[in-house]
Order: C-alpha cells, then structure tokens, then sequence
C-alpha cells in the first residue's frame, strides 16, 4: 500500500489546524509556535510566549503568568552567566 504524498505547505497547514491536549492555540490567528519560529526566537523566547498569549484561553492563568516570570528569570540568569550585555 502506497501511502499519499503530502506536501511540505499542507502538512504546514494541518499540523497547525489541531491541537493535542486542548484548543488554547488553535482558537488564536497566529500560534505562538508559528511566530517562534518565523522569528526565529531561541526557546526561552518562545515558551514566555507561549504562556503569556494563553493566559485567558486555558484557565488557569495566574499559574501561567508565574510560568512566564519563572522563565524570564532563567533567561536573565542565562544572558548574565554567558556574558550578554544589559544592551543585549
């Protein structure tokens, strides 16, 4: 059995038209997985985010705000430790 070609566009366009777990990303014009990466954002970039543009969709949103802070604070931590400057 011959399984059908997909090409790279589609499978773009599906694989951002679902969501596993909830429908918190799906519900927003642009996920934060497609703005990560067409900006080219490292990863803690893209999970601050992540936890902020979902704040109000997912329920609870304090503990995302504290996730978003925690990681902000990691990624301050990161740039002091390898000698980023405050410019930076």
């Amino acid at each position: 059995m011959t399984k059908p070609k997909v090409s790279y566009a589609d499978f773009k366009a599906m694989s951002f038209n679902f969501q596993v777990g909830g429908d918190h990303y799906t519900q927003m014009k642009i996920q934060p997985m497609q703005f990560s990466m067409a900006n080219n954002l490292n990863a803690m970039q893209h999970t601050i985010i992540k936890y902020v543009t979902r704040v109000d969709l997912k329920g609870n949103g304090d503990e995302d705000i504290d996730k978003a802070i925690h990681t902000l604070q990691l990624w301050k931590q990161w740039r002091k430790e390898h000698g980023h400057k405050k410019s930076d």
